[in-house]
This record gives C-alpha cells, structure tokens and sequence, in this order.
C-alpha cells in the first residue's frame, strides 16, 4: 500500500474520531423542563463536565425566580432576567445536579413561545503537570498594550488560557529573558475603568483612564498591578512615580544606588509596563501606543483554559385536553326525575329550539300569506251573502255600525236613530235629531260608494 493511501487512510480515522467526540460533547449536559400550576420547573439535570465555575441561568419576562436550594459557598447575582452563580468554591458534581433540579419560576403572565437557557462555565482538564509554566514571546513590532492584552486571552496552550505575562520573582524573570531578550510589553498597569474604577477586563482602550488626580473608586489609577491570569489584581508597586511610589511586590523597574529612575509617568500617560527600557534590562513604564518589539505570553497550569456550554429548552405550556363527552344509554321508559330522562328531555329542548331558530321565518311567511287569502275570502263572502257591511262613522265621537250594503228600510233607520239618540243626551231638542240624522246618513250613503270601490281595487289588485 503506498503511503499517500495510508496518510488517507489515518486522516479519515482521525477525523471520525474527532466527530465521535463531538457527539459525546453534545450529551455532556441536558435537563428537562416542566409546567404545573403556574409553575416552571427544572428537573433531570444530566450533567457530564468537571470543575464548573459559573452558572448562568436566563429566562423569559413573564417567570419569577423562586429561591431554591443554595449550596455553601456559593455567590448568586440576580440581573434582569437572569441569575449568574459563582460555583467556584463548592463544584462538586452532586452539588451542581441538586441545585438545578431546585430551580424553579413562578408564572406571572401568559406564556408565550420563549427559551429558559442555562450555560455552565467550566475549566477544561489539564494536560500538563500541576505547577507547570509555560513563556512565549510575540514578534509583534508597535502593537498597543491593549491589542496585546487581548490577543494573549485568545491564545491557547494544552488547554492553558494565555495572558500578558505576570512576573511573581526573580527566577520567573530570568526565565522570560532566556526566551527573549526583546522588548515586551508584560502585564502590568494603572489604567482603571473610568466609570466604576475596576481594574482591566475589556480590550477596549477608551473605557480607562490613567488620571492620578483623584480617587474615589476600587483601584486608584497610581497602583500598578497584574491585568490577568492567577494574580490578576494583585498591587505589586504603590505610586504612580518611583517619587512617591514603593513597592508591595515583586518589582524589577530601573534603580540604582540612589534610587528609582522608573516609573517616572513621562507625560502623565505612562501607565502600562514593558520588559525592559531602551537602554537597560529594567522594567520601563511606557503609554499605550509605547515603542515595543512584541508581547510575552504565560501559560500556568494554574489558569487553565475555560470553555462553556449552553442548553437552551422551550416553554411549552401542556396542551388542554377535553375530557370525551360519554352519553349514557337511553332507556325505553325512563324513570321520572333521573338523569336519563332529564338528559332527554334537554336534547328535546334544544333540538326543539334549533329548528324554532331555523324554520321560524318561513313559518311567520306562510302564516301571513294565509292570513292574507283568509281576509280575502271573507270579504268576498261578506259582499256576496251577506247584507251586512261595517262602516266606522266618526261623528260627535261616536262609533256608528249601520246595515244594509244598498238602501237603509225604517228599520234601519229607527236603529240608526236608537243608537244616536242613545248617545246623545236626551235634554237635546227632536229637531236636532233629525238633523243628525240626515247628516249621518248621507255620509252613510257616501261611504257605501266608497267602499265597494275599494272592495273592487283590492279584489282586482291581490289576483294580479
């Protein structure tokens, strides 16, 4: 078999390798989420990953964190929407697992679709013995203590994280000057954050200030101290100037037998330290932008390299189910009062009433339409049988029914006159009866025209 075959052969070996890793990584943490009673709940934590820090915990507006169990040692901070745990002092496995399985939020509005989603913060294993340090130096000519302050936290070394050099003694120094003898920046500083007066964090130049006027804040900025790594923030020099400055630890700026020539603050924005001066092997206190040949770079098994892993689960509130409706068998005869018999009577009712609904218009249709042919057959019948016609006289406000659809006999007349003279008061004069009368019975005769005329137009009009 030829060799570029066999290189093949490895690479695809190797790389299914690193894949099976890559699925083992994925099932190194999980859990699961559950809602009752307004309630959210975290449980089944299954957690695969050693030496976690930190926890961070983020979650949706409408959930309220419940305090829950809290092991010894640890630091909660509770931020909107979000709480952050430092673990470092007790992060035993068992611990971790009880705790998220604790955690729990109240529901305080309506679910909707979110995430809650923790990320677990953990230093990765060693692969050197404890106690070991490992130094590089960076060629990197007129790079900015800040740009190296950020590409030494990017670099990795046996899963190590980087930093600008801290030097804690001689023999670490003399070991950075067998690595190089270049100028470098190390990872001292002054410079304080300007708005809450911490120390370096951010790579960010503009957010520090190296102002010696005053100070009101956690780090004045005259005290030099490490940036990173195992003595991040640890003061090492006092004083702004070797004048007014003394050292609290290890220190190696230039001196000699009458005293301190660095740091001397030249332009009162000397604030960051190099390896050595231009002149001389000693520590030199330059700006930000100082002439500088490159950075050095410390591994220590004591700050090892972190990593993160995030599990993000969504809120799904259970689905409402409807219990099935069963419907219990109708009996033939069912007794009075029961169940069975209520049951039906109410189906009655309620078909009864949907077809009211439903047919009800059509009904009052019809019902009218007969009514209409009804009246009319009426009327026919009363103008063709029978000698009786109905008319409504108002006079004197008086309801007069007068007969005979043709000619009015003595008959009618003495009715007409009884029921007129009944209505009028009888202090009232014969003549004035005789004349209501003559008045009456013309409009009579009047409206017996009239009517049969409208007889006639109605008749003619409801055929069409």
């Amino acid at each position: 078999m030829k060799r570029s075959t066999l290189l093949k052969v490895f690479i695809v070996i190797f790389l299914l390798f690193i894949n099976v890793l890559d699925i083992n990584a994925n099932n190194d943490f999980d859990y699961e989420i559950n809602i009752n009673n307004n309630v959210v709940e975290i449980d089944n934590a299954n957690i695969k990953i050693n030496d976690i820090y930190k926890i961070d915990i983020n979650y949706p507006d409408y959930l309220t964190y419940k305090d829950s169990y809290a092991p010894k040692g640890w630091v909660f901070i509770k931020n909107i929407n979000q709480i952050s745990i430092d673990t470092s002092l007790n992060n035993s496995l068992s611990e971790v697992k009880n705790y998220l399985d604790s955690v729990s939020f109240d529901v305080t509005g309506a679910i909707v679709d979110n995430q809650i989603t923790i990320t677990l913060y953990f230093k990765k294993p060693l692969l050197v013995q404890q106690g070991a340090k490992f130094y590089k130096f960076v060629d990197a000519p007129n790079i900015t203590w800040f740009e190296a302050y950020k590409a030494a936290k990017e670099s990795t070394y046996n899963n190590m994280q980087g930093y600008l050099a801290t030097v804690i003694d001689d023999n670490e120094r003399q070991e950075l000057e067998k690595v190089s003898t270049k100028i470098g920046w190390l990872g001292g500083t002054r410079a304080v954050n300007a708005t809450d007066g911490n120390i370096v964090s951010d790579p960010d130049a503009s957010l520090y200030t190296v102002d010696v006027k005053t100070c009101d804040k956690v780090v004045c900025p005259w005290q030099w101290y490490w940036a990173d790594g195992p003595e991040k923030g640890n003061v090492f020099f006092d004083g702004p100037t070797h004048d007014t400055g003394s050292n609290t630890g290890y220190e190696y700026f230039y001196k000699d037998a009458s005293g301190y020539y660095e740091p001397n603050n030249a332009g009162e924005v000397e604030a960051f330290l190099s390896s050595k001066g231009s002149n001389n092997a000693y520590w030199n206190d330059l700006p930000n932008s100082g002439v500088v040949e490159g950075y050095f770079i410390k591994y220590s098994s004591d700050f090892p390299e972190t990593d993160s892993i995030s599990v993000s689960k969504a809120i799904k509130p259970a689905p409402i189910v409807n219990p099935p409706v069963v419907t219990p068998p109708i009996s033939q005869n069912p007794e009075p009062g029961s169940i069975v018999e209520e049951t039906i009577i109410y189906e009655e009712i309620i078909e009864e009433n949907l077809v009211e609904e439903e047919i009800k218009p059509k009904i009052e249709k019809e019902k009218t339409k007969k009514e209409d042919k009804e009246a009319l057959a009426q009327v026919e019948e009363k103008i063709d049988q029978s000698d009786s016609v109905s008319i409504t006289l108002i006079s004197n406000e008086t309801l007069l029914n007068v007969v005979n659809k043709s000619t009015v006999n003595d008959s009618n007349k003495d009715i007409i006159e009884e029921i007129v003279t009944n209505e009028k008061p009888e202090n009232k004069k014969l003549f004035y009866e005789k004349l209501a009368f003559s008045v009456v019975f013309s409009i009579f005769i009047i409206q017996q025209v009239f009517h049969k005329y409208m007889l006639y137009k109605l008749k003619k009009g409801y055929k069409k």
